[in-house]
């Protein structure tokens, strides 16, 4: 006898179209469950099922009433719930909704990331503040990254994951075609960047300037200026990923070493660029280090050169198994988890 189904409910302040857990939900609807996602912010809620955005409160005066047309949208199949640190607290009792209703099978804290990410001051407060609000008011953390264990006692953990499969046209890209997917926040190390324009390479960014970081705009302008070989291309949509990549064969996670900002990351695009068919150059933030297998790690800025020689002429992304890093898989894993199995 085939198990009951299991729906999914993601919670959170971004939109469905730039939630990257839109892929996790589409999963769980592609295995027969229902998935429902709700964008909560102060001014806004939408309830978005089956792609379509089914419900719109402005301003959202009443969080159980949402509560009460998620579960609608469920019907008698039972579900897990996902809220992370980015949803405010007025929104408990949406959540307080969720998990008094028998069909919910577990509420858990979808933890992206160490909720400190760099904050300081009052900023860290307001961060700790939420976090502890939030473990209060869930049953269980789920990480997205192993190593945040000793914070989360009792956490599950699910891996990041790709919903690219191999990309035709990156295995014959030319080897000298380097991308970097992602924003551009504190995190990107310029130095390694600078570093990287003095080699016989070309690199295209895509992603968008973090708004809470205005210095690092600064140092984007200052690397163009000076690095020909490499141009800023914007904001992109991961549903574009597969036309996108297909002109790349190798990928760079260019971060910074040893630092808050990046000891506890665990970067999708590291999933996207492997799952697609390239091969990577990252720095050795820990996640890189567990990935070492497949990636050519960069230990400090004098180890580039090597590693995109490397990355062009020993190729270790051939042993990555894109079926084992999907959502569908990670949907898996995450229902065997609330079942119990």
């Amino acid at each position: 006898m085939s198990p009951p189904r299991l729906g999914l409910v993601v919670i959170d302040n971004k939109p469905f179209g730039s939630d990257f857990r839109k892929y996790l939900l589409r999963a769980a609807a592609a295995a027969g469950g229902p998935a429902v996602h709700v964008f909560c912010r102060p001014d806004k809620v939408l309830v978005t099922c089956g792609e379509r955005t089914i419900n719109a409160s402005q301003p959202p005066d009443d969080p159980a009433a949402v509560g009460a047309t998620v579960l609608s949208l469920l019907g008698d199949a039972a579900c897990v719930v996902l809220v992370g640190l980015a949803t405010s607290p007025r929104f408990s009792p949406l959540v307080r909704a969720l998990r008094q209703s028998p069909n919910v099978a577990r509420v858990l804290y979808d933890v992206f990331d160490y909720f400190r990410f760099g904050s300081t001051g009052r900023d860290f407060l307001r961060s700790l503040a939420v976090d502890l609000f939030w473990r209060r008011h869930t049953q269980k953390a789920l990480l997205l990254d192993a190593g945040l264990r000793w914070l989360y006692p009792g956490s599950w953990t699910l891996a990041n994951a790709s919903h690219l499969g191999p990309v035709e046209g990156v295995a014959q890209a030319s080897p000298r075609r380097l991308v970097y997917l992602g924003s551009i926040d504190r995190r990107v190390d310029f130095d390694w960047l600078r570093r990287l324009a003095t080699l016989d390479v070309s690199l295209d960014i895509y992603g968008r300037v973090h708004e809470t970081a205005p210095q690092v705009a600064a140092d984007l302008q200052r690397l163009l200026a000076g690095s020909p070989a490499i141009r800023f291309l914007g904001a992109y949509d991961n549903d574009d990923l597969p036309r996108l990549l297909r002109g790349y064969r190798i990928g760079i996670l260019p971060y910074k070493r040893r630092d808050t900002l990046t000891r506890h990351v665990n970067p999708d695009k590291l999933y996207h660029y492997l799952n697609a068919g390239l091969e990577v150059v990252a720095a050795d933030i820990p996640q890189a280090v567990r990935l070492a297998a497949y990636l050519h790690l960069v230990r400090s800025p004098d180890d580039l050169s090597a590693a995109v020689v490397a990355a062009q002429t020993e190729p270790k992304a051939a042993g990555w198994i894109a079926a084992e890093h999907s959502w569908d898989r990670r949907w898996a894993e995450l229902a065997a988890l609330v079942r119990g199995r």
